[in-house]
């Protein structure tokens, strides 16, 4: 016979749920801010520096799933919404675009 799991294991409580989202989407808000202002100082232009935005967002990702223990889906629904859920959301984008473009304008232009 099958072990079977703890009653209530599967169930995710609603709250939690936001909450954990939104620390998330604070911390990739924060991270496209400082990745906008390091991209814009040192004057990266083009495509590289949405790679640049790209691997931020991997990297908190990542750091993330070791702060879960390795085990995410005790926090939220899934890996994959982990990795890419809100990658290309207005906030954490257009924060990037306008620092980017900001400390870009102040070091380079003026």
């Amino acid at each position: 016979m099958a072990p079977q799991k703890p009653l209530g294991s599967d169930f995710y409580l609603p709250t939690s749920l936001r909450n954990n989202a939104d620390v998330i989407n604070f911390l990739r808000t924060s991270g496209s801010l400082v990745a906008g202002l390091s991209v814009g100082i040192l004057g990266v232009t083009g495509w590289i520096g949405f790679l640049y935005y790209a691997v931020v967002h991997a990297l908190i990702s990542g750091l993330v799933i070791l702060k879960a223990g390795h085990n995410p889906q005790q926090y939220f629904q899934s890996r994959s919404s982990l990795f890419l859920g809100d990658v290309f959301s207005q906030t954490s984008l257009l924060t990037f675009i306008l620092f980017w473009t900001v400390s870009h304008n102040f070091v380079h232009l003026f």
